[in-house]
């Protein structure tokens, strides 16, 4: 009894001793010939009943898997099928920004400069729909504005126009909104 069991313990650690000299590769080789032997199955009580476990995750998993796509695609807009696509919606539908092409994003403004200044300067360029400055949770301003115009090729022209133009020493950036990858502005010196 106590002997035997001594002695097991004493091979156990004799083994773990020896696969510490063995080296990265011989341990994966030797783990994998050992999952590699047949196991039993586990028995379950009540009889046969057919790989419930394992039939069980792979359905959650699927259900799981489709849920996030459906809400995926709800969050692009493209939930209800649209004709022919897999349900993806047009290639157009999915091209780009969502902002319009007659909407310009203004970055590094100086902070000193008001709304009213930016819409007398870009309605040089056509007639303006909207003028709209950034500003945080204190009321200063951010740097940045969006200026949308009535055309898209007054947009074109304004961004012609004044992009890399300096107020203050400070150069404009002037792209189609949505373009502007990483926004330039910030508080800064």
């Amino acid at each position: 009894g106590k002997k035997s069991a001594a002695v097991k313990g004493t091979q156990k650690r004799l083994a773990t001793m020896a696969s510490l000299e063995l080296s990265l590769d011989d341990l994966i080789k030797q783990r994998q010939k050992a999952d590699k032997k047949p196991r039993a199955a586990p028995k379950k009580a009540g009889g046969g009943g057919g790989g419930g476990t394992a039939a069980r995750r792979k359905g959650a998993a699927e259900t799981r898997t489709n849920a996030r796509k459906s809400a995926a695609d709800k969050r692009r807009g493209l939930s209800g099928g649209g004709g022919g696509g897999g349900g993806k919606g047009s290639i157009f539908s999915r091209l780009g920004s969502s902002a319009p092409a007659n909407a310009v994003s203004v970055s590094n403004i100086p902070y000193d400069v008001l709304e009213k200044e930016i819409r007398a300067l870009f309605n040089k360029c056509g007639s303006l729909e909207s003028v709209k400055v950034a500003f945080d949770s204190s009321g200063r301003s951010l740097g940045r504005a969006t200026v949308v115009y009535n055309a898209p090729r007054e947009a074109k022209a304004a961004i012609n126009k004044y992009n890399g133009e300096t107020i203050d020493g400070r150069a404009l950036k002037v792209c189609l909104a949505g373009d502007d990858a990483g926004g330039g502005g910030g508080r800064g010196g």
